[in-house]
C-alpha cells in the first residue's frame, strides 16, 4: 500500500522516478545521488523509504508522512470522525479516559501489550506498538526501536492494564508504612490526566512521612484507599 501510495503522489505530481531521484537528492544534499531504480523499488513494495526519506517525500508532495504511510487517508495526517466528517488529530481520536501516561522506566510491566508512542520534533508519526522487555525495545511498524532512543516522547497505555497487571490485593496501611521497597499506586480517579501524572512507582520519602515519586509528586499515607490503592511488585528495570 504505500509503494502504491508514493506511485500516485508522485503521478499527481508529475514527476517521473529519475525527476523525483533528482529532488530527494538535491533536498537531502546527498553527496551519491539517489537513482530511479530506488524510487522503482519504493513504489513496487521491495523496500521502503527510511524516516529521513519519508519526510522528504512528505515535503515534496506536501501532505503528511502518516498518509504516505496509509495510517490515514488525510492527506494532512488526521484521522475523520466516521460521525460528521471533522477532522481529529490521531492521539485526540482515541479516547483519552482510556490512556494513562506512564514513565518509561515502568515499561518492562507491559511486556507483549501495545502502548501508543508520540515522538519528538515529528521524526516518526505517532503510532502504536508493542513493548518487548527482552530486547529492551518498541516493536513499531516500521521496524524495532530501541527504548533508549532519544526520539521517544510520551508513551501511553490503556488503563485497564495499568490496573491489571497483576491479581495481587492492594495493600493495606500497615503493610505500606512497613514496606522495604516501591509500590506501585494507581489514582481512584476518572480524571485521565491525574492517573496519568500520579499512576507509577512511588517510594518512601527521606522522613517517612510520605510516598514520593520520581518527579517529585507526594502521596499521603492517609490517602491509600480514598485517593489511590497500592500494590507491592517486583520492579524489572530496562
Amino acid at each position: 500500500r504505500i509503494g502504491k501510495r508514493i506511485y500516485s503522489l508522485r503521478n499527481k505530481a508529475g514527476l517521473k522516478q529519475t525527476e523525483l531521484a533528482q529532488q530527494l537528492s538535491e533536498m537531502q544534499n546527498r553527496k551519491k545521488p539517489m537513482t530511479a531504480m530506488t524510487i522503482s523499488n519504493w513504489e513496487t513494495g521491495r523496500s521502503s523509504p527510511n524516516n529521513a526519506n519519508l519526510k522528504t517525500l512528505a515535503d515534496i508532495f506536501h501532505v503528511d508522512p502518516n498518509y504516505i504511510l496509509c495510517i490515514t487517508d488525510n492527506t494532512n495526517g488526521f484521522l475523520q470522525n466516521s460521525q460528521n466528517d471533522n477532522p481529529k488529530n490521531i492521539l485526540d481520536s482515541i479516547d483519552n479516559s482510556q490512556l494513562v501516561e506512564i514513565n518509561i522506566c515502568d515499561i518492562s510491566m507491559f511486556h507483549g501489550r501495545p502502548v501508543y508512542v508520540t515522538f519528538k520534533n515529528y521524526t516518526h508519526p505517532s503510532q502504536w506498538a508493542l513493548v518487548n522487555k527482552e530486547r529492551s525495545s518498541l516493536i513499531l511498524t516500521e521496524g524495532i526501536m530501541p527504548l533508549s532512543n532519544k526520539s521517544i516522547d510520551k508513551i501511553y497505555v490503556n488503563n485497564i492494564y495499568s490496573s491489571s497487571i497483576t491479581n495481587e490485593i492492594p495493600m493495606d496501611m500497615a503493610k505500606l508504612i512497613n514496606s522495604k521497597h516501591p509500590v506501585w499506586c494507581e489514582m481512584i480517579s476518572s480524571d485521565a490526566y491525574i492517573k496519568g501524572l500520579y499512576n507509577g512507582w512511588f517510594h518512601h520519602n527521606e522522613t517517612h512521612t510520605c510516598l514520593i515519586n520520581e518527579r517529585g509528586l507526594t502521596l499521603p499515607y492517609e490517602g491509600i484507599d480514598i485517593s489511590y490503592i497500592a500494590f507491592q511488585k517486583n520492579r524489572v528495570k530496562l
